[in-house]
Order: C-alpha cells, then sequence, then structure tokens
C-alpha cells in the first residue's frame, strides 16, 4: 500500500514514503518554517518509493500534541494529497509514537515533549497502551505522577529537559531515561499503522485536523 507519513510535531521535519520501490525516510533538521521545506521533502521520499502524490494509498499525520504551526502545516498538506488521490488521512497520536519502540518494555514508559511556558506534555504507557490521557502539566505535577509508579522508562525528545527541570526529585524514583524522537517519528507511524491495521485503516474523509491538547495563545486570548 503506497503510503506517505508526516511528522511536523518539533522543529525537525520528517517524511516516511513506502512504496513499491521500497521505503524511504527524508529527516531534515528545520532553521526556517515547515511550510517552505515540506513539499520538497515529500517529493524526494515519494519519488525514492516509487510512486507519485495521486498514486497514495494511504497518508499519515502526527496527531497532537506538538507545534500549533507544525501540526496544521502537515495536516492541510496531507489534506491535499487525500483530495487528489482520493486516499484515507489516518492521525496517529504523538505522544504513541515516541513511546512505540519501548512497547515490549515491562515497565512504565513515559513519553515527554516540551509544552513550554515551564510546562511538558507527556503520556504513561505500558506495554504500549496508554495508562493516561495526554497531559499538560509542570514538571512538578508530573513528578507526582511518577511517584506511584515503578520501573520508569522516561523517553521523548524533551525528555532530558524535563530531567533537568526536576533533576533532584527525580533521585528517589526508579526511572531511567533513553531520550528517542530527534530522527523524526514518521517511520513509527507507518509501524503504528500497519500494527494496529482496525484501527488505523478506517477511512477518515472528514477528520477534522490536529488534536492541540492545549488552546493556543489566541485563543487563550480570546478566551
Amino acid at each position: 500500500m503506497n503510503t506517505i507519513a508526516i511528522d511536523t510535531v518539533t522543529q525537525l521535519l520528517s517524511v516516511t514514503a513506502a512504496g513499491p520501490a521500497g521505503t524511504c525516510t527524508v529527516s531534515l533538521e528545520n532553521k526556517i518554517q515547515h511550510a517552505e521545506t515540506l513539499i520538497g521533502v515529500l517529493e524526494t521520499a515519494i519519488a525514492h518509493a516509487g510512486f507519485s502524490p495521486t498514486e497514495t494509498e494511504r497518508i499519515l499525520c502526527a496527531e497532537g500534541p506538538g507545534s500549533f504551526t507544525g501540526l496544521r502545516i502537515a495536516y492541510s498538506t496531507a489534506k491535499a494529497i487525500q483530495l487528489a488521490s482520493s486516499c484515507p488521512l489516518l492521525p496517529i497520536p504523538t505522544l504513541l509514537c515516541y513511546a512505540y519502540p519501548f512497547r515490549f518494555s515491562n515497565g512504565t514508559v513515559v513519553s515527554i515533549l516540551d509544552a513550554k511556558k515551564s510546562r511538558f506534555y507527556a503520556q504513561l504507557f505500558k506495554k504500549g497502551k496508554p495508562l493516561t490521557e495526554e497531559l499538560d502539566c509542570t514538571p512538578d505535577e508530573l513528578v507526582a505522577i511518577l511517584k506511584t509508579h515503578d520501573s520508569i522508562l522516561l523517553t521523548g525528545p524533551d525528555a532530558p529537559l524535563f530531567q533537568n527541570a526536576v533533576e533532584s526529585s527525580l533521585s528517589a524514583l526508579d526511572y531511567i531515561l533513553i531520550p528517542y524522537g530527534n530522527q523524526g517519528i514518521s517511520q513509527n507511524m507507518i509501524h503504528i499503522a500497519l500494527q494496529d491495521s482496525e484501527q488505523y485503516t478506517q477511512n477518515i474523509y472528514d477528520y477534522a485536523g490536529p488534536r492541540y491538547v492545549r488552546k493556543s495563545d489566541a485563543e487563550t486570548k480570546h478566551g
């Protein structure tokens, strides 16, 4: 199945395309906006995978949380490809993607992403299944939650940032730190869609767009 996965959650842009010629992942650390580079990265990935945009059979987007602007750019681009190819557009939860490589761990896996304003997006998993909803919390609030768990694995691109923020509080916890996600999560999105085929092959033509977990600054300002 010709598949495209787009990750614009952080400053790193990652696109994976899987098609008749194989699988190609293109990642780019963006110092400029994703809007200026996404199309070129997409074209490179799908050309190496051996299909054209109109031959896309499934397109995956990181659902959020993540960068407000980045998520919107990915969604609008994916929607354009969906309209051109009549393929389903499927959202894959961001924090699930960071936890995916550790789905066989016996402990509690915690995906962590910087939410700015001295807060973090986080979610706890066990054997690949969520233990909590997606959280928007302060470092101390997350530490309080972690105190009720043993054998903790902290991961995600901003797990080190969280560790630095509360290092003294973490010293009493049974945890290890394995940063993950700095190379993007587009490959994991495809693996998750293949693994949970029933959940991630449904035809979502009316998918309304990313889930931000938190309101944008503009929404907060205007109530």
